[in-house]
């Protein structure tokens, strides 16, 4: 996301400091005038100490339209470097807060991710709460090889829903995001809102459960998440990390910011073949 007044540099990484419903009246413009395929990224805190390892992500993140502190240590830290207390936004919480909307608007969705069971759940949970959207095609999220995924990116295409939800991991979700903004690009057409979900469908769906509301309020939900996906805890360690890294660069001030290397993936035909192999995987 570009730096400008409405966004707090975290780490290196500008996050919008737009409350819930300003983001949802961003997303009813994009939509009503279909100038650009955009990309709405939840942040957290094991995103940004994952992609200052990993430069593609980081490309990701500067690259999406608008960024939103999907975690309490996102909001934390804005807050720490502005003096300001901003809310966390869930991002499953704004998915559905834009199906909402697509309901009103009668706005068409395509859903992308999770197993076909799930996202099948998905479309019939979103039909019976938000009627008013057209579900206009679903995909869940395993391929047997490229031309799976091209035929996948055709039917978006030909579709051209109005928002896109990409319910997949860190990473292999923003290089889907990535795909579908270039081949819109490349036809002349806009698919006005791309938001990678994670387990958003998963969470609606009740197939993983959510943290209860007292772990919320606490901002436990690490903890609750943990508890039931132990595979989680090396991931975790990057909480530690980043809180380490924002007190650094504000009581310290030292700059612990994430600075991208002097060749960037634009500019390095090397850096795009990896992209473009690292798409090809997911």
């Amino acid at each position: 996301m570009i730096k400008s007044h409405e966004t707090i540099n975290v780490l290196g990484f500008h996050t919008s400091i737009l409350s819930r419903e300003d983001i949802l009246k961003a997303v009813t413009r994009w939509v009503t005038d279909r100038k650009n395929s955009n990309h709405l990224m939840a942040l957290n805190p094991i995103k940004v100490c994952r992609a200052r390892k990993e430069e593609l992500l980081a490309q990701h993140i500067v690259n999406a339209d608008l960024l939103y502190p999907d975690a309490y240590g996102i909001a934390w830290a804005m807050t720490q470097f502005s003096g300001t207390k901003y809310p966390t936004i869930p991002g499953c919480d704004l998915m559905c807060d834009i199906m909402k909307l697509a309901s009103k608007n009668k706005n068409s969705v395509f859903l992308l991710g999770g197993s076909q069971a799930i996202v099948e759940k998905a479309k019939v949970l979103f039909q019976r709460e938000y009627p008013g959207a057209a579900i206009v095609g679903i995909r869940n999220g395993y391929f047997k090889n490229d031309d799976d995924m091209q035929s996948t990116l055709s039917d978006i295409m030909t579709i051209k829903p109005d928002i896109v939800f990409v319910a997949m991991g860190a990473l292999i979700q923003e290089n889907w995001i990535e795909m579908i903004r270039t081949k819109a690009r490349q036809q002349s057409l806009v698919i006005p809102v791309c938001m990678g979900v994670g387990g958003s469908f998963d969470a609606i769906t009740g197939n993983v459960p959510r943290p209860p509301a007292w772990m919320l309020r606490l901002h436990l939900e690490w903890l609750f998440r943990l508890f039931q996906q132990p595979f989680r805890a090396p991931r975790m360690l990057a909480l530690p990390q980043f809180a380490l890294l924002v007190l650094a660069k504000k009581i310290f001030k030292i700059d612990t910011d994430y600075h991208f290397p002097a060749t960037r993936h634009g500019d390095d035909p090397a850096m795009r073949s990896e992209l473009s192999t690292q798409q090809a995987e997911v």
